[in-house]
């Protein structure tokens, strides 16, 4: 078995996904596990909003955008339709937050 991490500094543009997953095709040999931190800065822009909880919101949904338009991108818009009326349905569930 092999487990391969994938840094945020290489998830920037749809084209790390391509050769990244070109990488991972060498190893067909062996079971694969693919553990992936967050896009580039978003663990950056998470900490920043800590201290200003009103603005915590509005982080988190661009954030959100900023994953379906590089799924968008990446799947050439297959898949980012579904995820985000999947993803958007959960939000319903979600408590609300003090200002919301």
């Amino acid at each position: 078995m092999r487990v391969i991490k994938i840094g945020g500094s290489i998830q920037k543009d749809p084209n790390d996904y391509h050769l990244i997953a070109e990488k991972i095709k060498k190893f067909t040999d062996d079971k694969v596990i693919v553990v992936t931190s967050a896009l580039k800065n978003v663990t950056n822009e998470l900490l920043q909003v800590t201290n200003e909880p009103e603005k915590a919101v509005s982080k988190v949904s661009e954030i959100i955008d900023r994953h379906y338009d590089m799924l968008s991108k990446v799947s050439n818009g297959k898949c980012s339709k579904r995820a985000s009326s999947s993803f958007r349905r959960s939000q319903m569930s979600w408590p609300k937050l003090p200002g919301q």
